[in-house]
């Protein structure tokens, strides 16, 4: 039960996250993580730090060495304009990522959100 209120305190966040996002123009609570712990391959091959954004470059173009091209210039000026950008995007597995890389959300937010669903549970009886 611990783990499963966990897990829905998450879900809880990230869903009203997107509707923050989407409806009322507010930024995360978290930095995004697009380009630095997730990345965009599609089906063609082509890479982009986020879906939200064009592809950097096609995969076949860098002899497939992904490693060695996200250290390069071009994918850190594109981290730069995603950080600086005000970005609302409302992608689920770049919030939930975002999410849990986020000292703030991980250390305060879900341990709230968590003790509220139980005092909310033991009002009901």
């Amino acid at each position: 039960p611990l783990i499963a209120r966990m897990e829905m305190s998450m879900v809880t966040r990230r869903y009203k996250m997107q509707h923050e996002n989407l409806y009322q123009g507010k930024r995360w609570g978290a930095e995004c993580q697009a380009g630095s712990s997730i990345i965009v391959i599609d089906s063609s091959g082509n890479l982009s730090a986020c879906e939200s954004r064009p592809a950097l470059v096609n995969t076949k173009e860098i002899n497939y060495d992904i490693k060695n091209f996200l250290n390069s210039n071009e994918v850190h000026s594109e981290l730069d304009y995603i950080r600086n950008s005000g970005c609302s995007c409302t992608h689920s597995c770049f919030l939930t990522e975002s999410m849990l890389k986020s000292p703030k959300v991980v250390f305060l937010t879900w341990p709230l959100l968590f003790l509220k669903g139980i005092v909310k549970s033991s009002n009901r009886f």
